[in-house]
């Protein structure tokens, strides 16, 4: 039996995007921006990735934990982990999405950010 996870493709492209929003690269956010489309996403939610957000509530808050991991600021850490576990998500769950999020930022930073 395959453990379930929480983070989905489409999820992970747009933790990406929030993440990658400020790199400055047109050609990095280009790149993005076509696979998050390949994946299914609008315009409008690719934007709202871009911008920290996300129109459905689950992937906003594990948008909103990987921006608050990316920020390193204790208060906004745990007031994201409330709001993920008041979307639904379990801490296992809330553990895989700061994972991600942290093998991605270590990535980042060993590349020298884009």
């Amino acid at each position: 039996m395959s453990e379930a996870h929480i983070l989905t493709r489409r999820m992970k492209v747009q933790i990406i995007l929030a993440l990658l929003s400020d790199c400055g690269c047109e050609m990095t956010l280009s790149g993005l921006r076509l696979d998050a489309r390949r994946h299914g996403l609008t315009g409008a939610e690719i934007e709202a990735a871009l911008a920290g957000r996300s129109f459905d509530a689950c992937t906003g808050a594990a948008v909103a934990l990987s921006c608050a991991l990316r920020a390193g600021e204790v208060d906004a850490l745990d007031a994201a982990r409330q709001k993920a576990r008041a979307f639904g998500l379990r801490p296992d769950e809330i553990a895989e999405v700061e994972h991600f999020a942290q093998e991605l930022l270590h990535d980042l930073v060993s590349r020298g950010r884009c």
